[in-house]
């Protein structure tokens, strides 16, 4: 059970870095989140501290391109 816990972790923290890179670049193409970004922030919100830190990632990358 607990090896099972730690892949869960490391499948999180992977998720989270990958959204991350995501939200980054999402500002420069287009404005539009992909269906994929949607899926990944849904799994997320398993972990409202991660899924917190992503969604200001995102909201901060469209606003500084509207700018």
């Amino acid at each position: 059970m607990e090896r099972m816990n730690a892949y869960q972790e490391i499948a999180f923290d992977k998720l989270y870095k990958w959204t991350q890179t995501e939200a980054r670049s999402l500002g420069q193409d287009n404005l539009e989140v992909s269906k994929t970004i949607s899926l990944a922030l849904k799994a997320l919100r398993q972990r409202p501290t991660l899924f917190q830190y992503v969604s200001i990632s995102i909201y901060f990358g469209i606003f500084l391109f509207t700018m």
